[in-house]
């Protein structure tokens, strides 16, 4: 992302222009812009540092998608991955997403019904016939 360049950059249109040769896997895409990576490219060109972007923006990107419910071919898409390996590498589990999943987990088992785990059994005596 060091190498993108004003050009590349479509601010009224909201998106950034990836180009084949400056993209880590050499296909070129759109990326839209919106949120707090608006914020932070507006901030970054308002400052005369148009060309430099934090590569990191890409990792917290595949995160917040992920965290925010996207399929994972969509996120990858988005993040420009063309593999699952290479996407693994950016969708990091830290603590407190191990936290979250065991606390969705535990609400997840406290909305079940509770079943008895022994059923009764009852013998009905036999009526003989005559």
């Amino acid at each position: 992302m060091r190498a993108l360049e004003s050009r590349d950059v479509d601010l009224p249109g909201k998106v950034i222009r990836l180009r084949p040769e400056i993209s880590n896997n050499k296909d070129g895409r759109l990326l839209p812009l919106q949120g707090k990576l608006l914020e932070i490219i507006e901030r970054a060109k308002q400052a005369g540092l148009g060309t430099v972007i934090v590569h990191n923006i890409r990792r917290s990107a595949v995160r917040n998608m992920l965290r925010a419910g996207f399929p994972e071919r969509v996120a990858m898409s988005l993040g420009g991955h063309k593999t699952g390996s290479v996407f693994d590498r950016y969708n990091i589990v830290s603590e407190s997403d191990l936290a979250k999943a065991t606390e969705q987990l535990q609400a997840h088992l406290e909305e079940q019904p509770r079943v008895p785990v022994a059923v009764p059994i009852i013998i009905v005596p036999k009526k003989t016939v005559r």
